[in-house]
């Protein structure tokens, strides 16, 4: 989470401009994403409906920085854990490429992307409506979050390209 506002920031000083971090969960809508790769758009659409944040924000001063072990649960089943995964860019390498030309305002959010066997598709495994789905980050706390039923598509058509 960003903490203060950071712009063309460098990778030595990107640590200043944090407050802290916090466990993310960024469900994929595959349906949705699959219906754009048709089009050659995506997966560009964005949700409001699938990111959750919590259950706390582990301030900056707080943190030793050390990426924690992540366990992924559904309906209490563990079907993922890092094992000590890193992400592929540190935080610090995130946040001063975000920076570049645009402004960083605090509260800002930036996701490190899907750990390392944490995806349910690369697993072939899904969830459903109904499922309880937890995310345990050590020290950050267990993010939990119920699966809701799917909402109703009043208006979702895509059509291949046709050329001339």
């Amino acid at each position: 989470v960003v903490g203060s506002p950071a712009r063309d920031v460098s990778i030595e000083n990107a640590s200043r401009h944090v407050a802290g971090y916090m466990v993310m969960n960024d469900c994929s809508a595959r349906d949705i994403q699959k219906n754009e790769m048709v089009c050659r758009m995506g997966p560009a659409k964005g949700k409001d409906f699938a990111t959750a944040l919590g259950p706390w924000l582990v301030t900056a001063d707080e943190w030793d920085g050390k990426v924690p072990e992540l366990a992924v649960r559904v309906n209490g089943e563990e079907w993922s854990r890092s094992r000590g995964a890193q992400p592929h860019w540190s935080f610090a390498v995130m946040l001063s490429h975000a920076s570049q030309g645009e402004t960083l305002l605090p509260g800002d959010l930036l996701g490190s992307g899907t750990y390392f066997t944490g995806c349910g598709l690369d697993m072939d495994r899904w969830i459903k409506p109904g499922d309880a789905l937890e995310l345990d980050a050590g020290p950050l706390g267990v993010l939990k979050n119920p699966v809701g039923p799917p909402r109703r598509q009043t208006h979702l058509t895509y059509a291949k390209e046709e050329r001339a």
